[in-house]
């Protein structure tokens, strides 16, 4: 009996410590200039995207990413006689298919050999120029200066068009489940960049941010915790200054009020470089709001938003 209750007590002690909230929180603010986290697979399983550039010579590139990594670049450009070479190159630099001309007179490259529309054997252009040009491909680089990075949620321009006509949004969070939650950032409103992790605890709530490996540069910080739609005013909006920094720990009683469900503000200034990595051809995730895994994550939002309004009324406590 009495190693049975000892066994008991253990697994108390256990769970304790395991759960958020029931171990002493000793939760310290972190010191300024807090830095974000760094993780190299950030994107994965968020789908394709496409970068089109036009090159000094004028020629075209269309890269294809698949989660972040290249998986196909084709290169077209047209020659003196007005013919257009195109040809595809794997992430291996290896060049998997290619084009000149069009019509009937079109000329195919498969397998190390060119051939005409009939499959016979021809002499087509020389591809080392295509090679120079996917080798300086790398080079490209489109900088996005001082743009923002924010929360993918909802537009406060149309929960409250009076706010403001920029792209903000905010996303409501739901303290009732303890533990960390991720929520995607995007850039720009064009890229998926980063995420913001947000955990919950009995007592606190702290939010963390990470940004993918690559050319990505913090420039200024904003992240803020509202109770309702109407503490937010276009003042704050101006200046984005807020008491609240990111890895110090909010109480949910003394500053969230004790609610349990709370609007997140993010807006962060960055500069960061598309492809986001040179060699490795990394490139950041295009983001559609028309996609239905964002559509499905908008509507939770929407549901979750009204939901805090019939509990708090005109912000109540």
């Amino acid at each position: 009996m009495k190693k049975t209750v000892m066994m008991l007590l253990a697994l108390i002690l256990l769970f304790s410590l395991a759960v958020p909230g029931l171990a002493e929180e000793t939760e310290a603010p972190l010191p300024d200039g807090y830095a974000p986290g760094r993780e190299e697979n950030l994107y994965v399983g968020l789908g394709p995207t496409r970068i089109e550039e036009k090159g000094p010579d004028g020629e075209k590139y269309n890269a294809n990413y698949e989660d972040g990594e290249l998986k196909n670049l084709t290169i077209e450009r047209v020659d003196p006689t007005g013919k257009t070479l195109k040809a595809v190159f794997n992430p291996k630099a290896k060049i998997t298919k290619a084009s000149y001309g069009d019509g009937a007179d079109q000329l195919t490259y498969k397998g190390g050999k060119w051939t005409d529309r009939a499959g016979n054997p021809v002499t087509g252009p020389d591809l080392d120029l295509m090679k120079e040009y996917y080798n300086y491909y790398p080079k490209f680089e489109s900088w996005y200066r001082n743009n923002t990075m924010g929360l993918i949620g909802l537009y406060l321009k149309e929960l409250k068009p009076e706010l403001t006509d920029k792209w903000y949004m905010i996303v409501p969070v739901d303290l009732r489940e303890w533990g960390t939650y991720r929520y995607p950032c995007a850039a720009s409103n064009l890229f998926y960049l980063g995420a913001v992790d947000v955990t919950i605890s009995t007592k606190n709530v702290k939010v963390d941010y990470v940004l993918p490996d690559g050319n990505i540069y913090p420039q200024k910080n904003c992240m803020c915790w509202f109770t309702s739609l109407d503490e937010i005013t276009p003042e704050f909006l101006e200046t984005l200054e807020t008491p609240y920094h990111y890895g110090e720990p909010v109480s949910r009683k003394e500053q969230l009020k004790g609610h349990d469900i709370v609007l997140l503000f993010i807006c962060n200034h960055i500069n960061y470089r598309i492809p986001l990595v040179h060699s490795g051809q990394k490139t950041a995730v295009r983001y559609y709001r028309g996609k239905d895994n964002v559509k499905t994550m908008i509507s939770q939002y929407e549901k979750l938003l009204k939901e805090m309004q019939e509990l708090y009324p005109d912000g109540a406590e």
